[in-house]
């Protein structure tokens, strides 16, 4: 006669089977789909399928003199009532996290932070009933951080969300529209802590053009037309609450020649480079073979009349009323290439070890912060990266990083944009950054 297994043995497997449908709903992606046929999130079915087989599972581990006695039923009676009092406890716990933690950050003012509560509540709970409360709470403290105030300089923001600048081609002639100044109040009517423009020309003829991506209609901040329309997006984000920044943008190198607004204007390189051929890049073979023909590096004159344009811009935005300035240094435009060895060759002042090739864009931001003042805040947006080849760096290590930036940190940045392609990993081995 087969001897009966042992209890504990059976509880063990139980367990182990109840795991199937969550590891199911966890590593296969294309679960949720199985289910659309019948009107069941598949997801879901499976969490509330691992549920009951646990409270089965412990039943029997909990309740085997009860099933010795009372047979078969009262251990799946027992294990309903489990899978109902854990269901209806995080129902309860569902709104009175949701409820507590809404009710906290819009005292605070932090509506945009109760709206991601909400979203995290309902999907943690309502929509997986066996989620934990330990790992709501966990979430929450981790994102606190992201909705404390942060004062730059004058500036006060109301939480550390940034809206980060994105190209749109909406500005005709340069010109901001009604349009532009609508998309960013709604960005400020949903609390965002700090709004920064789409790049923007400085007051430079050869500023702006084609560069690879298809570029038009960017917008300028020089000229009445212009000015007028940034000074509505101005009043149109303070009057939702908002502060925003404008990105002053020098193409540089990238600018095609011929293109934009003044295209019998050469385009400005520090040494007359574009970039290496043979970059890692995703700009049209047609456009990197025009652009690797060499021109004329910058002159003095020349040098110095970009700085000028980029004071004449900040000086423009401080009177329309705008919050503070950002620099687009990234990416391979002006500012970064005369950051980057591949296309600053210069032996004067203007090149040489990675702290003589910082000090152009030093001479940028000590003229800006000369136009502005003491009181606005200014941000450098920086990449080691640039669209002539993604492989490219700046530096190897965080101490060739200090070499390059210590130098505007000192002429008057307040705030690093460091532009990344990678979030998820650190930019140096071994290095926490």
């Amino acid at each position: 006669m087969m001897q009966e297994p042992p209890r504990r043995l059976i509880v063990v497997l139980a367990m182990f089977v109840a795991t199937v449908p969550f590891a199911l709903d966890m590593y296969l992606p294309g679960l949720p789909g199985m289910a659309v046929e019948f009107g069941v999130d598949a997801g879901q079915a499976a969490h509330s399928v691992s549920a009951f087989l646990f409270g089965l599972a412990l039943g029997q581990l909990l309740m085997g003199p009860l099933s010795d006695r009372y047979g078969r039923r009262a251990i799946l009676a027992l294990s309903l009532a489990i899978y109902t009092v854990a269901n209806v406890a995080c129902a309860l716990a569902t709104s009175i996290a949701q409820l507590v933690a809404f009710r906290v950050f819009e005292a605070l003012g932090a509506g945009a932070a109760a709206v991601i509560v909400n979203a995290l509540v309902r999907d943690m709970f309502e929509e997986r009933a066996s989620a934990s409360v330990l790992s709501f709470v966990f979430m929450v403290m981790l994102m606190a951080p992201l909705f404390a105030p942060l004062q730059l300089r004058s500036i006060r923001l109301r939480n550390r969300i940034v809206m980060a600048p994105m190209t749109r081609n909406f500005s005709p002639a340069g010109v901001p529209g009604p349009d532009v100044a609508a998309y960013y109040r709604r960005r400020a009517e949903a609390e965002t802590g700090l709004i920064i423009t789409e790049g923007v020309g400085v007051d430079h003829p050869a500023a702006l053009g084609e560069a690879g991506i298809g570029e038009s209609d960017l917008p300028d901040m020089h000229g009445a037309a212009a000015l007028a329309g940034w000074r509505h997006v101005v009043e149109q984000v303070h009057e939702a609450g908002g502060v925003v920044f404008p990105q002053l943008w020098h193409q540089g190198p990238m600018r095609m020649a011929g293109t934009g607004r003044n295209p019998d204007v050469a385009s400005s390189r520090p040494s007359g480079l574009w970039g290496p051929a043979g970059g890692l890049t995703s700009s049209p073979s047609d456009y990197v073979d025009k652009m690797l023909a060499s021109t004329a590096p910058m002159s003095e004159a020349e040098i110095a009349d970009v700085i000028a344009a980029y004071a004449r811009s900040a000086a423009h935005a401080r009177d329309l009323g705008f919050d503070g300035i950002a620099l687009h240094g990234g990416h391979g435009y002006l500012l970064d290439s005369f950051m980057w060895e591949e296309t600053n060759r210069r032996t004067d002042m203007w090149g040489g070890d990675r702290t003589r090739r910082s000090r152009f864009a030093a001479e940028v931001v000590k003229a800006v912060r000369a136009a502005v003042g003491p009181d606005l805040p200014i941000l450098y947006r920086f990449s080691q990266w640039k669209q002539q080849d993604f492989k490219a760096r700046l530096a190897h290590t965080p101490q060739e990083l200090e070499e390059i930036l210590a130098p505007l940190a000192d002429a008057g940045v307040d705030v690093f944009d460091a532009s990344v392609r990678y979030f998820h990993r650190a930019e140096f081995a071994g290095d926490p950054v």
